[in-house]
C-alpha cells in the first residue's frame, strides 16, 4: 500500500485480492458489493456468537449473545467502511466456535475448521498469528461452569 507514491504499509494479501476480484467482476459497483458482503458477514458473526453461547451455556443464552454481538461497534458501524475488521471478527468468532465444538466432541472436523480459520486469518491480518495458541487453553473441558471463570 502506498500514500502519495511512497510505500507506507505492508498488508496481508487476502482482502486486497478480494477487492481486486470484485472490481474485475462488478466493475464500478464493487464497493457496493463489498459493503453487502460485509453486512452479511456481520449478521453471520453475531449468529456464530449466539451458537457458541448456546454451546457453552444453554439455549436461553443465544439471543442475548446475538444482541450483544450485533451491537458491537465493529459489526454495527464498520460494515460501511472498506476495511478488514468485519472479516477478522467473522473468522475469529468461527475459530472460537470450532474450538468450543472440539472441546465438546474432539472431532477432526472442528480441528480442520480451526486450521482453515487460522490460515485465512493469517492471509487477512498479520496480527492474528497467535490465535492458534488458544487451542490448548480449554477451561470448559473440566465441566466447570463459565460463570466460575469470572466471565
Amino acid at each position: 500500500m502506498a500514500y502519495v507514491g511512497q510505500p507506507t504499509a505492508l498488508r496481508a494479501p487476502f482482502y486486497p485480492l478480494m477487492l481486486a476480484g470484485l472490481e474485475a467482476i462488478f466493475a464500478s459497483h464493487y464497493l457496493l458489493i463489498m459493503r453487502l458482503i460485509q453486512s452479511l458477514l456481520a449478521v453471520l458473526t453475531a449468529w456464530i456468537c449466539a451458537k457458541t453461547a448456546g454451546q457453552l451455556w444453554n439455549v436461553q443464552a443465544k439471543w442475548p449473545a446475538f444482541a450483544a454481538a450485533i451491537c458491537l461497534p465493529t459489526l454495527l458501524f464498520f460494515t460501511t467502511q472498506i476495511i478488514t475488521e468485519i472479516f477478522a471478527a467473522f473468522f475469529v468468532s468461527l475459530f472460537l466456535y470450532f474450538l468450543v465444538q472440539y472441546s465438546a466432541n474432539e472431532k477432526w472436523v472442528a480441528l480442520i475448521g480451526m486450521g482453515a480459520c487460522s490460515g485465512i486469518l493469517l492471509l487477512l491480518r498479520f496480527n492474528t498469528l497467535f490465535l492458534p495458541s488458544f487451542l490448548p487453553w480449554q477451561p470448559w473441558r473440566q465441566s466447570v461452569s463459565p460463570l466460575q471463570w469470572g466471565i
